[in-house]
């Protein structure tokens, strides 16, 4: 079993980004079960980007940042 997770516990993301660029936050369980839309449209101001998300009790977990158009 994997450790379990208050609700209230959150991680913080952290990536390189060009400022006026738009990024999109995904998450996932699992590799091969494909990635969910936790953030969208996300703007960055400067050359890194920071989102905390809650972890809702998962104990791990993989997160994919994407540039949009």
């Amino acid at each position: 079993a994997g450790a379990g997770g208050d609700s209230q516990e959150c991680v913080v993301v952290r990536w390189p980004s060009i400022a006026g660029k738009r990024y999109e936050l995904r998450w996932t369980e699992d590799l091969l079960a494909g990635f969910y839309l936790v953030a969208s449209d996300l703007l960055a101001q400067g050359s890194a980007m920071t989102y905390t998300n809650h972890t809702h009790g998962a104990p791990r977990g993989f997160f994919r940042i994407v540039p949009l158009e």
